[in-house]
């Protein structure tokens, strides 16, 4: 999955697909950490650049010293923060997806009504996907290298996502916006728009992305198509 190059810029129609990642850029390597710097923020400095060229190059490709020089750390560094590579795979997986559902949750939280929170959901999602374009890259490349190799196999995608969707689901019963037994239905149409719009994440642009999104956002509330008479 290497990528040589920064991606070609080309004009486009607002819902063309758009798959490039940019390369990482090299930064000028400090021996150890830089002075005034935490373990956490030299943990956290590692952990986005190993997103990146996970993302950009796949994991296979992707060395210790790649991400070092990224950092402007040293390949010793990056090995004493999180020792092997699959170590190093497995810690930014958790980490993009605990702070992926943070955002999620958050934003469901803070509205009321089922409509409210699943347009959150939405929003949430769109934005987490396009502020960074290596974290949409890498959930999209982190399930097919978690099937490929075999010391990756401790990464299983949870339960959270599903549940937060389930919950919004049976909340709208609780508060008698939806009939009991359109529940099955209302569970498989959310599950479809959110899994959807996370996986084009991956290969659309910022702004066509946020089209897709508003256009769930109206299907879910019935104003994008009308039923014609006859």
């Amino acid at each position: 999955m290497a990528k040589a190059g920064p991606p070609r810029v080309e004009k486009m129609s607002p819902l063309n697909p758009k798959v490039s990642v940019a390369s990482p850029k090299r930064r000028r390597r400090s021996l150890g950490r830089p002075a005034n710097t935490s373990s956490a923020d030299t943990r956290h400095q590692i952990l986005t650049a190993a997103r990146e060229c996970f993302a950009a190059y796949g994991y296979a490709a992707t060395t210790n010293k790649i991400i070092a020089d990224r950092t402007g750390l040293t390949p010793a560094t990056v090995y004493h923060h999180f020792g092997r590579k699959s170590d190093l795979m497995i810690a930014v997986f958790k980490t993009t997806e605990a702070e992926s559902y943070a955002r999620m949750r958050a934003a469901v939280d803070a509205q009321t009504g089922a409509v409210a929170r699943i347009e959150a959901l939405l929003d949430a999602t769109h934005e987490i996907l396009s502020q960074d374009r290596s974290k949409a890259m890498y959930m999209f490349v982190v399930r097919e290298e978690a099937q490929r190799h075999v010391e990756l196999s401790a990464i299983s995608f949870d339960r959270r996502f599903a549940d937060l969707s389930t919950e919004i689901i049976d909340r709208a019963i609780e508060d008698r916006e939806l009939a009991a037994e359109d529940a099955k239905l209302a569970r498989g149409a959310l599950a479809a728009i959110t899994l959807g719009l996370a996986g084009l994440g991956s290969n659309l642009s910022a702004d066509a992305h946020r089209i897709a999104t508003e256009g769930c956002k109206r299907l879910i509330v019935g104003t994008l198509l009308k039923r014609t008479a006859g």
